[in-house]
């Protein structure tokens, strides 16, 4: 006859799926059951370089699980950010950078006018950052260049006619001879200069 051994109950183990007891003897399973889990928590914040890890914890063994969450890749915003000279997406999680590129303005348009200065302004067409910027507005006939303003291109202009007349041509000279000496000089582009910039005090009348 063969006597009949009591089992004796070991530890509690676990695997991945279960926690049971084994006799210490046959090493028999004498019960199991699959893990009683509680809710997935956080323990590892996911970044822009690496995702993130949560686990859960069995109530009955403490077998914990983990898993991992986020996409370890930046999440660049949709609206765009800017500078005067650039135009950018930023990540919503940190401070990089993405699609960073020059403005693309559109021409100079006048915004408003005073009486010695005109307000322009123009717009990227990617980012709409606006810029504006003022220029002298003097009296018309000034306009050398006919961009329809009196800046120092149109005392270049001048100063260039003073040496070379047969290649920058002016139809009226009269109203350039600041110094009335019936010629024009670089004398004359100087005062057109300070009038552009200090037109309350020097005056081309």
């Amino acid at each position: 006859t063969t006597a009949m051994l009591n089992h004796t109950a070991g530890a509690m183990e676990k695997d991945e799926t279960n926690h049971f007891i084994r006799c210490t003897v046959c090493h028999e399973i004498l019960s199991s059951a699959a893990h009683t889990y509680g809710a997935w928590t956080l323990t590892t914040p996911a970044t822009c370089v690496a995702q993130g890890i949560e686990s859960r914890t069995c109530s009955v063994c403490s077998y914990t699980e983990t898993r991992t969450v986020g996409t370890g890749t930046h999440e660049f915003s949709e609206a765009w950010e800017s500078d005067a000279e650039n135009h950018w997406h930023t990540c919503q999680n940190c401070d990089e950078k993405a699609d960073i590129a020059a403005h693309e303005f559109s021409e100079w348009k006048n915004v408003r006018t005073y009486d010695n200065y005109i307000k322009q302004g123009r717009i990227c067409s990617v980012c709409k950052y606006k810029e504006f910027r003022t220029v002298p507005q003097i009296n018309p006939q000034y306009d050398l260049t006919g961009d329809s303003i009196v800046n120092t291109d149109d005392v270049i202009f001048l100063l260039y006619h003073s040496y070379f007349p047969a290649f920058y041509k002016i139809e009226d000279t009269s109203i350039f001879d600041f110094d009335k000496d019936n010629k024009i000089t670089d004398k004359d582009a100087v005062s057109l200069l300070f009038f552009i910039f200090f037109p309350d005090i020097y005056e081309t009348k």
